[in-house]
């Protein structure tokens, strides 16, 4: 009896011991392998990366429309101002009678004029 009840204590104690280095050994394959720490650290500086990145591209491209619709707000701006003054100076330049305009427009519609022209010379330049 004594011998069987301590074989059987040897055979508890060595189970246990055997269970807790498969618990230890299970543990360390786990974390070094399976869920490993460095490499999921690496994986998230890696994706924080590439959204800074996308996220600076977006921010360029959106700074590109900004300037194209401004310069095709300037544009179109230019555009009608120039096709006003055309028929302005349509109205002026055709020969017409003293005193159908007031003085107070004849000099507003002159000063359009060399605005006009001013703005002209610059838009050619351009």
């Amino acid at each position: 009896m004594k011998k069987a009840k301590s074989e059987e204590q040897a055979i508890l104690y060595l189970s246990d011991n055997a269970t807790k280095i498969q618990k230890i050994f299970r543990g360390y394959y786990s974390r070094k392998y399976i869920h490993d720490y460095f490499k999921r650290k690496m994986q998230i500086l890696e994706m924080d990366n590439y959204v800074k990145e996308q996220r600076n591209n977006m921010m360029l491209g959106l700074e590109e429309r900004k300037k194209k619709q401004l310069q095709y707000d300037n544009t179109m701006r230019d555009k009608k101002i120039h096709q006003v003054a055309k028929n302005l100076h349509h109205l002026v330049s055709t020969k017409t009678q003293k005193g159908v305009y007031n003085l107070k427009i004849e000099n507003i519609i002159k000063e359009q004029q060399k605005k006009l022209k001013r703005k002209d010379k610059n838009y050619d330049k351009k």
